[in-house]
């Protein structure tokens, strides 16, 4: 009989540690099924993403032949990526590189490999060509900026140097270190 008097302590302690194994089972279910922050939310073939002013007027186009977004970061890797800024009365800028990286919704372009600079050319002045191997774009205050060396071209005049600020609003570009150049005369008619 004293036996007995055990077997409610020896469901109870049974329940309980089946109900211990199953609260571990759910939760080992639940960690597989949650998202890695670095595994992406989606990838996209052939994107294009427009910014645009108040006025609902396009200002920059970023587009890649790929992107991968990963949510937890809110970047986004890109393949092929060009950069498209214009505003009214000036004239357009092209940006084109190997791969790069959107942050923040492309509040911030980082751009590798091969990365060429095009701004038109006006009746006024020849096309501007910059070629670099790292570049930062910001799109809002449309501004490019590395600290990598630089080689320019501006109509037949030609630049070279490390580090650059271009500001497509004011339409200046400088050379920060070891700025060496060819200013082409004027062309007479």
């Amino acid at each position: 009989m004293n036996a007995l008097r055990y077997v409610p302590i020896l469901i109870a302690a049974l329940i309980a540690l089946g109900t211990y194994w199953m609260a571990e089972q759910a939760r080992r279910v639940e960690l597989q099924h949650q998202p890695s922050p670095l595994n992406p939310d989606f990838v996209v073939e052939g994107v294009r993403m427009s910014r645009m002013d108040a006025q609902g007027t396009v200002q920059t186009i970023v587009s890649a032949t790929r992107m991968v977004h990963v949510p937890q970061s809110d970047r986004a890797t890109l393949e092929q990526p060009r950069v498209l800024q214009s505003a009214p009365g000036k004239p357009p800028v092209t940006i084109t590189a190997d791969r790069g990286e959107s942050i923040n919704n492309a509040q911030v372009v980082d751009l590798d490999g091969h990365v060429v600079i095009e701004r038109a050319p006006t009746q006024a002045n020849p096309a501007l060509i910059v070629r670099t191997e790292r570049l930062q774009v910001l799109p809002d205050d449309d501004v490019a900026k590395t600290d990598r060396a630089v080689a320019i071209e501006y109509g037949k005049s030609t630049m070279a140097g490390t580090g650059m600020l271009f500001s497509n609003v004011d339409r200046s570009l400088i050379i920060e270190h070891q700025a060496r150049g060819v200013i082409a005369a004027p062309d007479t008619q």
